[in-house]
């Protein structure tokens, strides 16, 4: 007996201190809580790409440069400061990162008055080459209604009873109790922004948004409660969500840079945002008073350009011929083309231009032959050495001269022409005559528009052989392997066309592209 007995103190003793064990691990003083961690991530919204399409968009519209400032913008409710900033108090930052996404043709310029006189102070900048805006954006957040609507809703259940029993208990009634409260809350807020001149500081008509999104918070409650035989234990919880204002904020200033940068540039932006958005009234009218406002040899110019980016070859010369027409029928069966388009298929073709990278490939040979069309018809470089064999070979330097110039003006009459297989023999001709870069870019541009894309390649490849310090012979075979697909040789051409020509935009802006794998 004093044997078990001393084997159930022990057995005391080591439940004991187990337990004294565990009541130091709960010790008030070394109480202790984990905080999770996560790595800083890009801040992605719906509007993310959007912003970054625009910018290809202006690309391939070829709008040119818009110059666009911001001015301070914020809180105009006040209820930022009476809230303790349940809504941002100054969005001027969201709105220089909006405009700053888009890129292309759009420049953004900060507005800090501040910084631009701190730096004159030490001497480190003036004014020479600032940019100067076209455009301001004013406006800021309007409206905040935090109590627009408010529901609730919820159950409450209680049951209770008498069980007879034969043992003593401090009770014998059970209950069970059960709750269940739901309340929503919905909020709106809305942001107004306006476009000024900067020059006349004076609103552009028509050039504004007003911009409304709904925000809710919810509060759940749920709890159940049991009552047996005296004692009473349960379980409660509740949860509290809220749609982050900050963040609906900022996507209301983004939908709303897109909009004020499309309108301003009349291009169909809101094809960027969604597919089912609607067109805007503000773009489509000045559209359609641009096509009033052109002659018809302007409205077939624009026409065959646009043609050209949705991936007809037909010519850019302003003359509606037999190719133009039948590009126009195919695009649209029910066009009227007379002397030039009806207003409705001029307003279609302008509005659905691809907006993918091989559109802007076609924008920009379309813009090189544009302007090899406006420019005089090209001449021999003189400084070029004559070739050492071949059926000129024994003409004098004057005698060569005088066939390379005849050769280079039925090569640009031809050119202009579109005549591009009698051009391309001209030109073809005068690099057996007196060899230049000039010559064999031309050659290149012809075998191109005849969709000789292997002889145009190896025509520009030879080129830049031969004239290995030309940088628009390497733009324009780096142009024509971009469009190709052939990634590693446009950029190996286009980077030697950097560095020839540092200051080249065109170069610059599709090695960007492929360095940052931005191609659609």
């Amino acid at each position: 007996m004093l044997f078990k007995t001393t084997r159930a103190r022990l057995a005391m003793v080591l439940v004991a201190s187990g337990l004294l064990g565990a009541c130091a691990s709960v010790s008030p003083s070394k109480v202790d809580v984990k905080l999770p961690e996560t790595a800083p991530v890009q801040k992605i919204t719906s509007y993310t790409q959007a912003l970054r399409n625009l910018g290809l968009m202006t690309e391939i519209y070829d709008t040119g440069a818009l110059k666009i400032q911001s001015n301070p913008i914020g809180d105009n409710t006040g209820t930022a400061m009476a809230t303790g900033g349940e809504i941002p108090k100054d969005i001027t930052e969201m709105i220089k990162s909006a405009l700053n996404s888009i890129g292309g043709n759009v420049v953004f310029i900060p507005y800090d008055p501040a910084f631009i006189q701190n730096q004159m102070a030490t001497g480190y900048s003036n004014f020479d080459k600032k940019l100067i805006p076209d455009v301001v954006v004013s406006g800021g957040i309007t409206e905040f209604d935090r109590g627009l609507e408010t529901r609730g809703s919820g159950v409450d259940l209680g049951a209770e009873g008498e069980v007879p029993l034969k043992v003593p208990v401090p009770s014998n009634r059970i209950g069970l109790d059960y709750s269940n409260q739901t309340k929503t809350g919905l909020a709106r807020i809305t942001l107004d922004f306006n476009l000024l001149d900067f020059r006349t500081m004076a609103g552009i008509a028509r050039m504004n948004t007003v911009n409304t999104m709904e925000v809710t918070k919810a509060l759940s409650e749920k709890e159940i409660g049991v009552t047996l035989f005296g004692p009473t234990f349960g379980s409660k919880g509740s949860v509290k969500k809220v749609q982050g204002r900050h963040n609906a904020v900022r996507l209301l200033v983004e939908a709303s840079m897109i909009q004020m940068v499309g309108k301003n540039l009349a291009i169909p932006y809101w094809r960027l945002i969604d597919d089912d958005a609607q067109s805007d009234e503000v773009v489509l009218s000045a559209v359609k008073k641009s096509y009033y406002r052109m002659n018809d040899f302007q409205r077939n110019h624009n026409v065959q350009q646009w043609l050209y980016l949705h991936g007809y070859d037909c010519p850019v010369t302003g003359n509606l011929d037999d190719a133009t027409r039948a590009a126009i029928k195919q695009f649209r069966p029910a066009a009227v083309v007379e002397k030039s388009v009806d207003v409705d298929t001029f307003v279609q073709l302008y509005l659905s231009i691809p907006i993918d990278e091989k559109t802007l490939g076609r924008r920009m040979t379309l813009t090189s032959i544009i302007q090899a069309q406006a420019a005089p018809a090209p001449a021999p470089a003189p400084q070029v050495a004559a070739p050492t064999e071949g059926p000129y070979a024994h003409l004098s330097a004057e005698e060569r001269r005088i066939k390379s110039t005849e050769a280079m003006i039925e090569a640009g009459r031809n050119f202009r022409q579109r005549n591009y297989g009698k051009a391309s023999e001209y030109f073809a001709e005068n690099l057996k005559i007196l060899p230049s870069p000039e010559t064999y870019f031309y050659l290149g541009l012809c075998q191109k528009e005849m969709k000789d894309e292997a002889g145009a390649a190896a025509t520009l490849l030879e080129g830049t052989v031969k004239f290995p310090q030309d940088p628009l012979l390497w733009k324009s075979l780096g142009l024509l392997e971009y469009e190709k697909g052939d990634i590693g040789s446009a950029r190996k051409s286009l980077a030697e066309t950097l560095r020839l020509s540092p200051d080249d935009r065109q170069a610059k802006f599709l090695l960007d592209r492929l360095d940052t794998g931005n191609r659609m």
